[in-house]
């Protein structure tokens, strides 16, 4: 069964393991995240499973930037995205506290 885009609660994941791709494309923890707690990722960075009945939409953010081979949080690139979800009607937030940063792998 189907899911009309926009009806469901949407909610904004800011997560370094979760919000990144990997360099297949993909991102396996993330699509067994969303699997096991049955919510649709509407990222769009990455092809995603569709979840037969889920409880909400979810937007991925790495919450960092990689620049000259390290990675570095970004929090003013963060705090901008949670602004903009704040005032386009995001249902939730959830937000990792401890994010790596250094030499990208």
């Amino acid at each position: 069964m189907k899911y009309d885009l926009g009806l469901l609660p949407r909610i904004l994941i800011i997560d370094d393991q979760y919000g990144g791709v990997r360099n297949d494309g993909r991102n396996r923890e993330r699509e067994s995240f969303c699997q096991s707690i049955g919510i649709q990722d509407v990222t769009g960075d990455v092809e995603t499973e569709e979840i037969e009945f889920p409880v909400a939409e979810a937007l991925f953010l790495r919450g960092q930037v990689i620049e000259d081979g390290y990675v570095r949080n970004d929090l003013d690139g963060t705090l901008e995205t949670v602004r903009k979800g704040c005032a386009s009607g995001h249902a939730g937030l959830c937000c990792s506290l401890t994010w790596n940063s250094g030499q990208a792998e």
